[in-house]
């Protein structure tokens, strides 16, 4: 992975806050709007979250590590933990109505807010991705959209000279 920016992490909750100025920074980079930036910010959190609980089960001796980089016109994150990975086979679907359980919904989730999900080494390295061909699309239309409204919602007045 040719990294842009790497984040080495102490397995700790409270370290979600570095997580998000992370994001953040790194969307204001790429003028990422607020819709976007708010499906990066869920699935990377979630994944960080996922790597410090489930991978480095909370032991703040182990390193969570996130790493960032923009490949192809997509933006791709990587969160690795020093645990021993899992089957991602044996995740049960959280939207099956015989589901009863809170296991999977943080990979639901992800799954559903990025364009594309990765489980690499069993499972202890997560690559997350976003296509920013995607993002610019949306932002334009939301421009389009924006501009037509405002035309319409404010008519041009002819201004009539007296002879």
């Amino acid at each position: 992975m040719n990294t842009l920016r790497e984040l080495k992490l102490e397995s700790k909750i409270d370290n979600l806050n570095i997580v998000q100025k992370f994001i953040e920074d790194i969307c204001d980079d790429y003028n990422i709007n607020n819709t976007f930036f708010g499906n990066i910010s869920i699935a990377i959190s979630e994944a960080v979250k996922n790597a410090i609980i489930h991978g480095n089960k909370n032991d703040i001796t182990k390193i969570v590590v996130l790493k960032f980089k923009q490949q192809s016109g997509s933006l791709i994150f990587e969160i690795s933990d020093e645990g021993n990975g899992f089957d991602i086979q044996n995740i049960k679907d959280p939207t099956e109505v015989e589901f009863d359980e809170m296991n999977g919904t943080g990979i639901y989730l992800m799954r559903s807010v990025s364009d594309g999900i990765k489980y690499l080494n069993n499972g202890s390295i997560v690559e997350i991705s976003f296509d920013i061909s995607s993002i610019n699309s949306t932002i334009a239309q939301d421009r389009i959209q924006k501009l037509q409204s405002y035309s319409l919602a404010k008519p041009i007045k002819e201004v009539h000279k007296k002879d």
